[in-house]
């Protein structure tokens, strides 16, 4: 596989990833803070609820609000440091663009987001990674598609909300045409419990998840089970002020 194409299959992985691990959704919370921090922990032994001490820490972030519309994130792969990011959100508190600095990268990498209705005359002159996402209010949809600084789509995902405006499915379609298709289901505080996942119409897995709460009702602990086996649990501080 060619350098660039390996690249760009990478980055439709991750560039959004499933709906679920989303940053927007972790660093939005009620009430106000100062700071958010996330742990990512492996079950280890593989489905073993009983030893959370001998969980695998796997990623971390830490999510700082520098001004209503600035959080800067500083993430961490198996407790190395390796990227920076800084969200700036428009007055409705969706993504507008994010910096991303790598480790050791002399500037960072901008990722613009551009939101218009359907119907609108689509730009394709694209200097940087961009994220074109064409709305169908009537519809409840939208159809995301990525650009890397060119006019070729290098991924789309297609996205069906309920009436609360959370992900009701959601479809992946990358570079070599690959589809993966997964069904939420919510739960209280709007919070998924359930994920169906399909690949090219053949269902894979389903995940379920179990929250713990605070007195905010923001989540402190999420237990993900994958076909019945403890999996992954993240962890998430918050630092009211």
């Amino acid at each position: 596989m060619k350098p660039l194409l390996t690249i760009c299959l990478l980055l439709f992985v991750n560039y959004v990833h499933a709906q679920l691990f989303d940053d927007e959704m972790l660093f939005k919370i009620r009430g106000t803070a100062d700071s958010v921090s996330v742990a990512s922990r492996l079950v280890w032994p593989p489905g073993n609820e009983e030893e959370e001490a001998e969980y695998k820490l796997q990623d971390s972030a830490m999510y700082r609000y520098l001004a209503a519309d600035t959080i800067q994130a500083t993430q961490y792969h198996y407790e190395t440091h390796f990227k920076d990011l800084v969200y700036t959100l428009n007055d409705d508190g969706q993504i507008n663009y994010i910096d991303n600095r790598m480790l050791g990268a002399k500037q960072a990498v901008r990722y613009h987001y551009i939101r218009k209705p359907t119907g609108s005359v689509h730009l394709h002159n694209y200097t940087e990674p961009t994220f074109y996402i064409i709305t169908d209010a009537k519809r409840r949809a939208d159809t995301m598609l990525f650009f890397m600084a060119s006019q070729k789509v290098i991924a789309k995902t297609i996205r069906r909300y309920n009436e609360e405006g959370s992900v009701a499915e959601e479809w992946k379609i990358d570079i070599v045409n690959n589809t993966t298709h997964s069904i939420y289901e919510y739960g209280l505080y709007n919070l998924c419990t359930k994920s169906m996942n399909y690949r090219n119409d053949t269902l894979q897995s389903t995940d379920t998840y179990e929250y713990v709460f605070d007195t905010h009702g923001n989540f402190t602990k999420r237990k993900r089970y994958t076909n019945g086996r403890i999996i992954n649990v993240l962890y998430r501080r918050i630092y009211y002020n």
